[in-house]
């Protein structure tokens, strides 16, 4: 069967159960951040990194039951010249695995900067890419090894682009 329409889909957040119970045939696919299903407690924590909220991903399960679920990730920093955090990866991995996800999506932005002493600070915002051929492998590579280890499509989302705002002068009062 031909589609005409897009899919409706909705990004996995807490007021999502209720939207689903009120609605649930509109809601065709989940889009889940697999960062907001964990707590890191970091590379140096003295046992496991990430530990799962298991309370919401049990509920998550149950929105996801016979829809299209996909991931979206936020912590990866794609474009930044700093290494793929590899245990991030795996345990997005493992719960892409656990869901089902059809397809994961990351910014196109740099969200992890190396930072003096911090080896990894977050920026807070993403920020843009130098659209460049050093950029380009940096995203390919990534890209390349997500893909082997999620085991579903990437897709990249557009990046951030800051507008300069012209300078406004107010129009001088005459007396």
């Amino acid at each position: 069967m031909h589609r005409t329409r897009p899919s409706v889909g909705l990004l996995y957040n807490p007021a999502t159960p209720l939207v689903i119970g009120h609605a649930p045939e509109l809601v065709e696919y989940l889009a889940i951040m697999p960062d907001r299903l964990w707590h890191d407690f970091g590379p140096q924590a003295p046992g496991p990194r990430f530990h799962r909220v298991h309370d919401v991903i049990d509920q998550l399960k149950a929105c996801a039951k016979d829809r299209v679920v996909a991931g979206h990730g936020l912590g990866l920093s794609v474009p930044s010249a700093m290494p793929l955090d590899e245990a991030m990866l795996a345990a997005a991995a493992a719960i892409a695995a656990d869901l089902g996800f059809r397809w994961y999506s990351e910014h196109l932005s740099v969200f992890i900067t190396p930072q003096g002493s911090v080896p990894n600070a977050q920026a807070g915002l993403g920020l843009p890419v130098v659209y460049d051929d050093e950029t380009f492998a940096i995203v390919r590579d990534k890209v390349r090894r997500m893909q082997a280890v999620l085991g579903c499509q990437i897709l990249m989302e557009n990046g951030s682009f800051f507008t300069p705002i012209a300078r406004w002068s107010s129009p001088s009062r005459s007396s």
